[in-house]
């Protein structure tokens, strides 16, 4: 559910899952519904062209997204995958013990009903943005992060006015959104304009091109050691709590990938994978401080303790993934 909803509403995906999750009779396993949602949302930051990651990673990188998606959309699979089957073990190794040790009670609520309409819309509304941003960018030439601007302010208008909830959009709109929604961003706001204007600084000085040449004469110009170089030093600071989005921005800004003997969508991918990693581990990412906020548990150790392991395993399969694809020719 929230890789789903993560791609078309983001990191709001988080809250609205657990909310609806929290009621089931795994609700009280405080570790499994943790671990679910961090994990659940990593993989719309992997292709999501409503994501800010993707945003950042296409413009430092020069690649399209229509041709970045499909290999993208693999990963996030693989992503999703690796996050299900470790929760699936974790939860048969560890027993109810387990959610015992994480201070699971038991939940006294009656578990409610889920309107399948309601989700079933959500989920025709997902798939329709989706297509409608790969047909209009593919048509008109246009970059797809253009398009999500654009469709981010007529799709929904379009959307409320075909369900018939157009004047309650309305309200909400005048009313919530401005007062709260957007205050509570203007923090990611800046984050990202800055991460988006230092990217473009060192790209413009000699200190990327000085940082380029270390990184490959470290690695030997070799693909698969750039590789886990660029994601390694990307963990490494997010462990620390630094957001990855400094490190992406930096090395996005400072090498291309040509210099790199591979594509721009490869090097879009390893960018992205990086990013996506990072936001599971690091205590200062705004999934890890809101699942940890929802469980009643620290930042560092649904980040580190909950989600390493998950992080180490996700990306060195990743990793593979990114290398048979090269080796085969579709990077």
């Amino acid at each position: 559910m929230a890789a789903v909803a993560g791609a078309l509403i983001s990191i709001a995906a988080v809250p609205l899952t657990f909310e609806m999750s929290r009621e089931s009779r795994l609700g009280a396993n405080k570790r499994l519904l943790g671990t679910a949602l961090a994990r659940g949302f990593v993989p719309c930051m992997i292709w999501a062209p409503t994501s800010a990651t993707i945003a950042l990673v296409v413009s430092v990188t020069s690649a399209e997204w229509v041709s970045f998606a499909p290999c993208a959309i693999v990963c996030a699979l693989v992503a999703e995958g690796v996050g299900i089957l470790m929760t699936v073990l974790s939860r048969r190794v560890g027993g109810k013990a387990s959610a015992m040790d994480d201070g699971a009670s038991a939940s006294q609520d009656v578990p409610g009903s889920i309107d399948k309409a309601k989700v079933a819309e959500l989920a025709v509304f997902s798939v329709l943005l989706i297509v409608f941003i790969a047909l209009v960018s593919q048509l008109f030439g246009l970059s797809a992060i253009i398009v999500v601007a654009m469709a981010s302010l007529v799709c929904p208008v379009v959307w409320m006015a075909i369900v018939k909830r157009l004047p309650t959009y309305v309200k909400e709109f005048k009313g919530d959104y401005f007062n709260n929604k957007l205050p509570q961003v203007k923090n990611q706001i800046l984050l990202f304009a800055g991460a988006g204007f230092l990217a473009q600084s060192i790209g413009y000085s000699h200190v990327g091109d000085a940082m380029a040449e270390v990184l490959l004469q470290l690695t030997g110009q070799n693909v698969l050691l750039l590789t886990i170089a660029i994601i390694a030093v990307t963990l490494a600071t997010s462990a620390a709590g630094i957001h990855p989005i400094a490190v992406v921005a930096v090395v996005g800004g400072a090498i291309s990938a040509a210099e790199c003997g591979v594509t721009p969508v490869y090097l879009a991918l390893v960018l992205s994978i990086s990013w996506a990693m990072g936001n599971a581990l690091s205590p200062a990412s705004a999934n890890v401080i809101a699942v940890s906020d929802m469980v009643g548990q620290s930042p560092i150790k649904v980040g580190l303790r909950w989600n390493g392991p998950y992080v180490l395993v996700t990306t060195t399969v990743l990793i593979c993934v990114l290398t048979l694809s090269r080796a085969v020719g579709l990077l």
